[in-house]
């Protein structure tokens, strides 16, 4: 996983990565995750997405996936995710 943000911050203290504004997520597997504030947990690998969440995916089965919500949750280790809207 990367991350990429307009402003990021590590919080070596509580293991986490805070990107704000123009955050990025890119997967292994290429899948990309945009959100306005990402907070990602480096212990857990867990990922916060808050405020205009989209998902981004390819596949050769099944082209282009994309998905959007409010706020999203990744559980990047067990490649979980929840998407909320409101």
């Amino acid at each position: 996983m990367t991350l990429h943000s307009d402003y990021l911050e590590l919080d070596l203290v509580r293991n986490l990565a805070l990107g704000r504004e123009g955050s990025r997520l890119i997967m292994e597997n290429g899948t990309e995750v945009t959100s306005d504030i990402v907070d990602v947990n480096l212990t857990t690998e867990v990922a916060n997405l808050i405020n205009n969440v989209e998902i981004t995916n390819f596949s050769q089965e099944s082209g282009y996936t994309k998905a959007t919500a409010d706020r999203g949750i990744i559980k990047i280790k067990k490649k979980l995710q929840n998407l909320k809207e409101g």
